[in-house]
């Protein structure tokens, strides 16, 4: 975040620095993120990221009121608590690596309906749901076959003489 003071740069001396240190009066409602200590110079401020509803900072010198807007694109981000701080941020989630076929709907989560695929990243198959009874059908009726098979050749073997089998033409009746 970086807060403009309206200096002119030509007039910057260490006496002009602003230095500063970051805290919270109301701990339940903010959070502090990154380093507390920072300056001012060349007319901007930069100063660690802030969560909360409502900040307010007070020294001898100075006081800045920062107010943190709530989300208002809610189509492609989030208003959520993301660090388990009992604070809400908004934020657009990120998804490392992405989905593949899915939507990434959190951090690391995508959403994989709609799609025929499933997963954390939406990028396996579903396995297909066999039907038993035509499993069963398609048993039965290999075995039947093998078995009529193996009586034909046993047939034709014991029957191996005969004119018919010896001539090998095809008689029809």
């Amino acid at each position: 975040i970086a807060i403009d003071i309206q200096t002119d740069i030509d007039s910057i001396s260490l006496d002009n620095l602003i230095f500063f240190n970051i805290t919270s009066n109301d701990p339940s409602n903010l959070a502090l993120f990154g380093p507390v200590d920072g300056y001012c110079w060349d007319n901007a401020c930069s100063i660690s990221e802030l969560r909360g509803k409502y900040v307010q900072f007070n020294s001898s010198i100075a006081k800045i009121d920062i107010n943190i807007s709530k989300c208002v694109d809610l189509s492609s981000y989030i208003y959520q608590d993301k660090d388990n701080i009992n604070l809400k941020s908004c934020y657009k989630p990120l998804c490392n690596p992405m989905c593949s076929n899915g939507k990434c709907v959190n951090d690391n989560i995508c959403d994989c309906s709609g799609t025929n695929f499933k997963g954390a990243l939406c990028d396996e198959h579903y396995t297909l749901k066999r039907i038993k009874i035509l499993d069963y059908f398609v048993f039965i009726l290999s075995i039947f076959l093998i078995l009529s098979s193996i009586v034909l050749i046993i047939g034709v073997l014991l029957f191996r003489k005969n004119t018919v089998i010896k001539a090998g033409k095809i008689y029809l009746f």
